[in-house]
Formats: structure tokens, C-alpha cells, sequence
């Protein structure tokens, strides 16, 4: 079942990428998109995650948390669009792709098997597999040279993204959880849980409001409306898979969660990149990323 949803939530991932692209091809800007995306992407967590339950039981704690991870959102998307106007994109992508092994890595070294975060000589060899085939994917794709300014810019986003995905995972410790620990603070239901990603969201676009408002001073493009609205609705999808399948995985699983669904979205995209903008795809580096998660997995 925890497969299931990491496929969804990368298919949904995605069309999400893909609405960002074709936005951009209509002649929409990534800020006008991203207000539009941020603003359906909460709505769509808001009555898919919350509203269904007809249960209503407000945690300030978890929405806080869910806020604090919006923040992080856009600055790790603001990141990432600086070191794509600077240097190479795919390598850019290669460094915000490669954050999902961290967590698995950090988590089992703070919390350990009692906690259900185990990490294999497998997993380790299959994550270095996924990284290898992650960077191996993105050698060639752009010939510009990478700046001092731009290799900060791509570490900050790796840092980012790999922070975002460790709160990810980190949240399931919060959730009807007994065991104590220094960085478990608070506990808290099912129901609390499901404010954290309208919460995410809703800080996310607030933020990239006043930045659209701030910077580019006009109305909306019809691109930047539509796009953004698939965006969103595709993103809300994909981040409700992606919240469930932290909640189904076993141990073993845990550690290669986050590189089964980047390399699932590479790929996916990489499909669709070579049907409609006939791009070159490195066959050889998905299959070394398909590799390092089958050793990691089976191992």
C-alpha cells in the first residue's frame, strides 16, 4: 500500500512539473505560477485532507509546524530558481533531488531501530547507487559554467529540501506516539495531523503573494491562473500521497522512501520531456537510480 501512494504522489508530482513548464511556455513568469499553485495546492489540502473527516479538532502546535515548513517551501524554491538563472539546471535539480536521501540517514542515526529507523549496508549502497545515477542523469544538459555563487545556491537547496523531507517523516513521531523523546515535544491524533499540510501551504502563499505583489506589480496571466490552478490541485494530490505513505511505511521502508519517489518523478518527466520537447534522456543513469532502489529495497 505504501508503494501505491509514492507512485500516485509522484504521478501527481509530475503533471505538477509539467503545468509549471507549459505555464512558462504560454508566457507566464515561475512567481505568478507559484501564488496561484500555493493558493489551490492549500485549498485542495484543506477540504481533501480535512473537510472528509467531518471532524473538526484544531492543533495550534501541528499547524504551527505546518507554517514553519512553508516557510522553508519558499525559500528552498527561491533557492532553486536563483541557481537555475546561474548555472546549470540539471545539475540544479540533481542537488534538490539528492535532499531525499538525507532523511532516512539523519533520522536513523537521532532515533535509531526503537523508533522504527533502520539503515542497512543495502540501503546505504543503494542510496549511493541513486545519487551517483541522479548526477550522472544531469552531466551535459546545459553548457553553463558553475559559479562560486551558484554551488551555494545549489547546496542551500539541497539543504532545504533534504530539512522539508526530514519534517516530513519526523511528523509520524508525532501522531498517537507514547515514547518519549527530547525531539518528540508534543503528541498529538490523526485528526490534529491533517491541519499540517493546509497550514504548509497557506504560509507558503501568503509569502509568495506578497513577493508576486512586490515584485512584479500586475494582474495575473490567464497561463499563470491556469497553470497554477493544475499545478495546484496535482500538488495537493501528490502531497497527501506522499503525508500517507510516511505513515504506512514500515522500517525497512522508511529508507528509501524519498529516493523511490525522486527517482519516480525523474523518470516520469524524463517520459514525458522526450515525447513533447524531444529532450535526450540518459537511460543508463535511470537505470542506475532503478538499481541503487532495488538493492536498497530488497537488501
Amino acid at each position: 500500500m505504501t508503494f501505491i501512494f509514492l507512485i500516485l504522489a509522484a504521478l501527481c508530482a509530475s503533471c505538477g512539473n509539467c503545468a509549471m513548464r507549459k505555464t512558462i511556455d504560454f508566457g507566464g513568469t515561475t512567481k505568478g505560477y507559484l501564488t496561484f499553485y500555493y493558493f489551490v495546492s492549500c485549498c485542495a489540502g484543506f477540504f481533501l485532507n480535512s473537510l472528509h473527516t467531518l471532524e473538526f479538532s484544531f492543533n495550534p502546535q501541528m499547524a504551527a509546524l505546518g507554517a514553519f515548513t512553508g516557510i522553508l517551501v519558499v525559500i528552498m524554491m527561491l533557492c532553486m530558481g536563483a541557481a537555475l538563472r546561474r548555472g546549470p539546471s540539471g545539475l540544479t535539480f540533481a542537488f534538490q533531488n539528492s535532499g531525499a536521501i538525507f532523511p532516512p540517514l539523519f533520522l536513523a542515526f537521532i532515533f535509531g531501530h526503537a523508533f522504527g529507523f533502520t539503515l542497512s549496508l543495502g540501503e546505504m549502497i543503494g542510496m549511493g547507487l541513486v545519487i551517483g545515477g541522479l548526477f550522472w542523469s544531469s552531466r551535459g544538459s546545459s553548457d553553463k559554467k558553475m559559479s562560486r555563487r551558484w554551488i551555494v545556491l545549489a547546496i542551500m537547496t539541497f539543504i532545504f529540501q533534504a530539512f522539508i523531507l526530514t519534517i516530513f517523516q519526523w511528523r509520524c513521531l508525532l501522531i498517537s506516539s507514547s515514547s518519549s523523546h527530547l525531539l518528540i515535544p508534543f503528541h498529538c491524533t490523526d485528526i490534529d495531523e491533517k491541519w499540517f499540510m493546509p497550514a504548509m501551504f497557506f504560509s507558503a502563499w501568503i509569502i509568495q503573494l506578497v513577493l508576486f505583489l512586490y515584485v512584479e506589480k500586475r494582474v495575473p496571466r490567464t497561463a499563470e491562473v491556469l497553470g497554477g490552478s493544475i499545478g495546484g490541485v496535482a500538488n495537493g494530490l501528490a502531497t497527501i500521497c506522499l503525508l500517507h505513505a510516511t505513515k504506512l511505511a514500515t522500517s525497512h521502508e522508511k529508507s528509501m522512501l524519498f529516493p523511490l519517489f525522486a527517482v519516480f518523478v525523474i523518470f516520469i518527466c524524463n517520459l514525458y520531456g522526450r515525447k513533447f520537447y524531444r529532450e535526450t534522456v540518459n537511460w543508463f543513469a535511470n537505470g542506475c537510480c532503478m538499481a541503487g532502489i532495488l538493492i536498497g529495497t530488497v537488501w
